[in-house]
């Protein structure tokens, strides 16, 4: 909101701004809301009060359609209640079990991971062992060469 004044020299709210915060469809309010940025804690306050705002119309809306006696209203919020209770129970259960097989499933993932370690060891071992095979058998053909040329040569 802005301050102007007026002409007496006081300074007073700007009544269009008030007038906008109503009314969302506003090309004047969708330009100054891309025009100020806006922080997150005014953003939240905002839609709180929004929430608050639809919570009262339907409380209001709710309360004069609805005609029930105290006891049938007492009633209804318990089993309301029980019903919210057995579905926090029942979620809680979902999530138990997603937990163990959660864990389940890093433990699986660790096996593999030792047995993929061990894989790699072993065929780490197997390349060191064929270069060493490959390197005397280099060595034993340099012998056999400078023999022959011995011997034919």
């Amino acid at each position: 909101m802005t301050n102007t004044a007026t002409t007496f020299g006081k300074k007073k709210r700007d009544i269009n701004a008030l007038t906008l915060i109503g009314n969302t469809n506003s090309s004047k309010m969708k330009h100054r809301q891309r025009r100020q940025p806006r922080g997150m804690e005014e953003r939240f306050k905002e839609l709180n009060f929004k929430a608050e705002m639809e919570d009262h119309q339907i409380i209001n809306q709710t309360s004069s359609n609805v005609g029930l006696k105290k006891g049938r209203k007492k009633k209804k919020s318990s089993l309301q209640l029980l019903e919210i209770g057995a579905e926090i129970e029942r979620l809680e259960q979902e999530a138990a079990a997603k937990r163990a097989e959660t864990r389940l499933m890093r433990e699986q993932l660790m096996e593999g991971e030792a047995k993929v370690e061990g894989g790699l060891r072993e065929l780490s071992q197997q390349r060191m062992v064929n270069a060493l095979l490959f390197l005397d058998n280099l060595r034993d053909q340099g012998l056999l060469n400078l023999l022959t040329r011995r011997f034919l040569g």
